[in-house]
Formats: structure tokens, sequence, C-alpha cells
């Protein structure tokens, strides 16, 4: 069960890596501040370490970091889309 969990857990934080690859293309270079995508970068890797670092971390604590990770790329993603569609 707590595999299971685990499991929908990381498929859904693999949505995160997309957001990755999105601060990271070229055509929208000009729509994300450089700290923006640092920023994000850098959550992004740190929440791929803790994964690796806890394979046994229980469901609470995933989500508790999911949480950290949204509450840092909502705010630079809503700037992003925000000037897209300006």
């Amino acid at each position: 069960r707590k595999e299971e969990n685990r499991l929908k857990f990381t498929i859904n934080l693999n949505n995160f890596y997309q957001v990755k690859t999105t601060v990271e293309d070229p055509k929208l270079a000009d729509k994300i501040t450089e700290q923006d995508k640092q920023t994000v970068l850098s959550a992004v890797n740190s929440t791929d370490q803790w994964l690796k670092s806890n394979p046994t971390a229980s469901l609470e604590e995933l989500e508790a970091k999911k949480k950290e990770l949204e509450d840092i790329y909502n705010p630079v993603m809503t700037k992003l889309y925000g000037q897209g569609h300006g």
C-alpha cells in the first residue's frame, strides 16, 4: 500500500519535471527572469535529491515536499503565463 501511494505521488511529481523543461525553454527566455528560472530549477533539483535520499518517506512527508515545490513553482508560472496572455 505504501509503495502504491509513493508510486502515485512520484507520477504526480513528474509533472514538476515538465516545469523544469518549461523554464529552460529558449522561447520563453524573455518572459522569465534568470532569478525565477534558477529558483524553480533549484527547487526541482532539491526535491529530486530529497526523494532519492528518502525512499521510505511517508505519504505526509511526500505531500509536504510537493506543497513546498508548488509554493515556489506556482507564482513563477503565474508570472510567466500571465505575461504570455497580456
